[in-house]
């Protein structure tokens, strides 16, 4: 197959840099920038065979089902191959694979598709900073795989940042029940400079996300109030004010700041 994008030094086309690269165009496309257009249709293009492929193991899985949403989210009809990928998955793997970052990608799909009962069924299952099921499973049937099929560069900071920004991009009240001390701790690694390139681009873009999430939430006068007071912060200007708080403040997270708490500033 024909690479997305030339790489520099490979003859070889390198399957999930190019994803990478093109999920990022896509980004910039939809904050305005221009993207050539002959650059989107050769990516789009290779999304599109890489969404044909029959592989199902765990790398092909996640390469799979990102090139598919990355189709979905461009507006592209995914449902036959989305199909086909799940129900390989389930034969291959039975449900195995639904704690995995696939089934991340393919429930956003599934929400892109207007199925949410099915989107629901997979994000449920995940969970930040577990390798999945799949991965502990996964064992490689020949040495030479690509040096990117690896846990090295798919480390679980980079696949809990990407699980971030699907759910606050694609399922804004999963998101709202999010507690500061769970980003935060999602966020470890880059605090602590464990991460690489790709990792520390899909942080940013879990945080950008997150940020537009809180913006559009319905608790606009709880934001912009939180955003001026500084002494004393938020919980402790509620308190003041005899609002019942039966909790520390770490217990509410960014809850009440994303509509997911009872009471509104507004009230």
């Amino acid at each position: 197959m024909a690479g997305a994008l030339p790489w520099p030094g490979q003859a070889e086309s390198a399957d999930f840099p190019s994803v990478y690269v093109i999920q990022f165009l896509i980004e910039a496309e939809q904050q305005g920038f221009a993207v050539p257009h002959y650059l989107f249709d050769r990516a789009l293009n290779y999304l599109r065979g890489l969404s044909r492929l029959n592989g199902a193991n765990l790398y092909q899985a996640r390469l799979r089902a990102q090139a598919i949403y990355l189709l979905s989210v461009k507006g592209e009809q995914v449902s036959n191959a989305l199909t086909s990928l799940h129900e390989r998955l389930e034969q291959q793997h039975q449900s195995r694979w639904q704690s995995d970052s696939t089934a991340v990608y393919m429930a956003a799909s599934y929400q892109l598709l207007q199925q949410p009962a099915l989107a629901e069924s997979l994000i449920r299952n995940y969970r930040p900073g577990q390798v999945s099921q799949l991965e502990r499973d996964y064992k490689p049937v020949s040495l030479q795989v690509q040096p990117f099929a690896s846990s090295q560069f798919q480390s679980q900071f980079n696949l809990d940042s990407q699980y971030l920004y699907l759910l606050a991009r694609h399922f804004p009240e999963r998101a709202k029940q999010l507690s500061s001390a769970q980003i935060l701790a999602q966020l470890e690694p880059l605090f602590a400079g464990a991460y690489h390139t790709q990792a520390a681009s899909y942080s940013i873009l879990a945080l950008s996300a997150s940020t537009e999430a809180l913006v559009q939430s319905r608790n606009v006068p709880a934001v912009t109030l939180q955003a001026q007071l500084q002494q004393p912060d938020f919980y402790q200007w509620l308190a003041a004010n005899q609002v019942p708080l039966p909790q520390a403040a770490d217990y509410y997270g960014l809850a009440w700041r994303w509509g997911g708490w009872r009471y509104r500033c507004s009230s």
